[in-house]
């Protein structure tokens, strides 16, 4: 399966790439925005985590459909608390607002490294010709059954 092998190479690259981030962003713009730039790649790079375990289940060719209903919700419910979160630390918590945004951006670009490096993996290319050679045997049963 797929979904472990992305999450596996996403959070490798988050960790590497919101550290790097951390350091640069405190040795530019100093404590503050390095705070609130980390603060926020935390929750974007969870949120990225969360976003592949819900697109997993919902392309899994092995799973129940009325199971994708609840993961549509937890996608929709996911991103109703990340908002919020993201909204608390600049409203309430009045974390540096520069610092956030610089936190965004440093877990989209973790989870569009991690994945492309997740997917262009020996281990990746693998687990897709697994998905692949499951779903064209679904495909098969399904006309068999047709007939």
């Amino acid at each position: 399966m797929l979904t472990p092998v992305l999450l596996k190479y996403f959070l490798k690259t988050a960790l590497v790439v919101v550290l790097a981030g951390f350091g640069l962003v405190y040795l530019i713009l100093g404590e503050s925005s390095a705070v609130a730039a980390l603060a926020a790649a935390v929750v974007v790079s969870l949120d990225g985590a969360g976003l592949i375990w819900v697109v997993g289940k919902l392309l899994d060719p092995r799973g129940a459909t009325s199971g994708k209903v609840t993961v549509v919700l937890v996608l929709m419910a996911k991103l109703l608390a990340v908002g919020g979160l993201l909204w608390w630390m600049l409203a309430v918590r009045g974390l540096d607002g520069l610092g956030v945004i610089i936190g965004i951006g440093l877990g989209i670009l973790s989870l569009v490294v991690g994945v492309n490096r997740g997917s262009t993996s020996r281990e990746g290319q693998e687990a897709i010709r697994e998905t692949e050679r499951a779903i064209a045997e679904e495909m098969g049963d399904n006309e068999d059954e047709s007939q």
